[in-house]
């Protein structure tokens, strides 16, 4: 099923959108702590499946590696369906230096 990224109905987990990823926390930085990145901030630089197979009761979800004003963060994005995430971790990957907000904008088939 084709459609845009940000509201690609396979893109759901408990009900919510899942694009864009939520931000990550705040960087760590010696000279004082680093601002997380906006809701679609920052630019793509890998994405990554991270098999759980279940353990602690947690679902199969996707790793996301971003680049936000000269720093890197890993955030998470979850699906309900686990199917999903093979065609989608090659979408982005295929993606890479396109920000958050535009690869919401493109359309996907998975």
């Amino acid at each position: 099923m084709k459609d845009l990224l940000v509201k690609h109905p396979q893109l759901k987990y408990m009900g919510s959108p899942s694009w864009p990823p939520q931000p990550p926390g705040d960087a760590y930085d010696p000279n004082g702590s680093k601002a997380s990145p906006p809701v679609g901030g920052g630019t793509l630089m890998r994405a990554t499946i991270f098999r759980t197979h279940g353990y602690g009761g947690l679902p199969d979800h996707m790793e996301v590696q971003i680049e936000y004003q000269g720093r890197t963060y890993v955030t998470q994005l979850w699906v309900d369906d686990s199917g999903v995430l093979e065609p989608l971790r090659e979408f982005l990957n295929q993606h890479k230096s396109v920000s958050l907000d535009e690869l919401g904008r493109l359309e996907v088939d998975l």
